[in-house]
This record gives C-alpha cells, structure tokens and sequence, in this order.
C-alpha cells in the first residue's frame, strides 16, 4: 500500500477568522509522549519514529508538539500501544508554531487509517490508549 494514496478528507482544524475553533467534536487536553514517523511525499518513510507531545486528541485526529514543522497534507505514521502494536496514518491539517515558542510546533492531523491493526481495533480504542499512557510528559517536545 503506498501510504501517499490516501484520500483527501475535509479538515478536522478550522481557524475561524475570531481565532476561536470549531471542531467536530470535544477534544481531550492530554500532555503524553508518543513516537511519530512523517512520511515523505511519495509515502516512503526514512529514518526513525521520533517522540513527540500529544497535546490533545479525539476520534478524528490529534494535536503533537514537534520541534520541527511539518507540511500541510504531510501523512505520519503515530505507534500506539494496546494489547499489540498499532500503527496509525493521520494527515497534517495544520501546522504553526506553538505559542510563540521558538522550535516548538503545533501540527494539527486527522485521522487517515490503520496500517498495523489488529481487527478489533476502531478509532475509540485508540483515543482509549492515548488517554490511557502511562508516562506523563515530563518536557515540552
């Protein structure tokens, strides 16, 4: 499966022009670590999956701190700990810096798809097991 053969979906992170947000539905503020892998344009990956923040989640996406910007439309891969591994493909939606922090990002992403999942598996199960972390994150991204 080449992972940059997904469809485009609507966005899940709408800026309004007040600054204020509207989502689909309620998010839940959350500050754990999580290993993220961007893919390239082509939906090869290289190197390895790196740590970054959840900063919040819900069904249809999630909110990461990274010290690096990421493009719009950029797909990564994020791994998720339930009874086995689970590899994720969320989208980035948006991406900008976070509260003025120099080389912090906010990369907004929505979700795509399973890649390593086992059947049972459905998008409340994982905003389950990112709630669920057990490490707490100790500093920012």
């Amino acid at each position: 499966m080449n992972i940059s053969e997904s469809v485009d979906r609507p966005t899940t992170f709408i800026s309004l022009p007040n600054g204020a947000d509207r989502r689909r539905e309620q998010r839940l503020e959350l500050r754990r670590k999580v290993e993220v892998l961007p893919c390239a344009e082509d939906g090869s990956t290289t190197g390895d999956f790196v740590t970054a923040e959840l900063f919040d989640c819900s069904i249809h996406g999630v909110a990461l701190l990274l010290k690096e910007p990421l493009n719009i439309k950029t797909q990564l891969l994020l791994k998720i700990q339930l009874e086995e591994t689970q590899i994720v493909l969320y989208t980035v939606r948006n991406c900008r810096m976070h509260d003025g922090q120099q080389k912090i990002y906010r990369i907004g992403a929505e979700f795509d798809t399973y890649i390593a999942a086992s059947p049972q598996t459905r998008r409340q199960s994982i905003v389950d097991a990112l709630t669920d972390l057990d490490e707490p994150l100790a500093d920012a991204a």
